[in-house]
C-alpha cells in the first residue's frame, strides 16, 4: 500500500512539473515571437516617409501609412487577422494592442544624435537618427490551469541613422 501511494505521489508531482514546464515554454516561444515580430512591424512602419520630403533630404514619416504597415506585418508573422485578433488554432489566444507609438522625425525639430526618454513605459536609447517606436502588448498564452495570467509587452526602436 505504501508502495502504491508513493508512486502516485511521485506521479502527480511529476505531472505537476511537466505541465509547469511545458507552460514556461510556451512563454517562452510566444515572447520571443512577439519579439521578432515587433521588430519586423517597426521596420515596416519605418518605411513609410513621405517621398516628397525625402527628395528634399528629410526623414518625415507618414503615419497613417505606418501604421498600416506596421498592423499587416505584425498580423502577418503572427497569424492575426487585420483588427489583430488571432487566428483560430494558432498560439496567441487573446487581442494584441498597441500600446504605444511614437515618431522622431526631422518635423520634431530634434537634433541627432538625440536622448530619447519615454518614462511611462521605461524606454531610454540614444537615437542617431529619426525613429518609429511601437509598443505592442497581448495576454500570455494560457496552456494549462496552473500558468499564470499576465501580460507580454515589447517595444521596438528602428531608426536611420544619420550619415556623418
Amino acid at each position: 500500500m505504501k508502495w502504491v501511494l508513493t508512486t502516485i505521489m511521485i506521479s502527480l508531482i511529476s505531472v505537476t512539473f511537466w505541465l509547469w514546464q511545458t507552460d514556461g515554454s510556451v512563454a517562452l516561444i510566444a515572447n520571443e515571437r512577439l519579439k521578432n515580430a515587433a521588430n519586423r512591424a517597426t521596420h515596416a512602419a519605418s518605411l513609410q516617409v513621405n517621398s516628397y520630403e525625402k527628395a528634399q533630404g528629410r526623414i518625415v514619416f507618414d503615419p497613417v501609412r505606418a501604421d498600416n504597415a506596421f498592423i499587416k506585418t505584425l498580423a502577418d508573422n503572427l497569424a492575426l487577422d487585420y483588427q489583430l485578433n488571432p487566428k483560430p488554432n494558432t498560439l496567441f489566444q487573446k487581442k494584441f494592442t498597441i500600446l504605444f507609438k511614437d515618431y522622431i522625425d526631422d518635423n520634431d525639430g530634434v537634433t541627432f544624435p538625440y536622448y530619447y526618454e519615454n518614462i511611462s513605459y521605461g524606454i531610454s536609447k540614444t537615437l542617431k537618427g529619426p525613429a518609429v517606436i511601437y509598443i505592442v502588448t497581448v495576454p500570455k498564452p494560457i496552456v494549462n490551469n496552473i500558468s499564470d495570467d499576465y501580460e507580454m509587452r515589447k517595444w521596438a526602436i528602428y531608426e536611420y541613422p544619420m550619415p556623418n
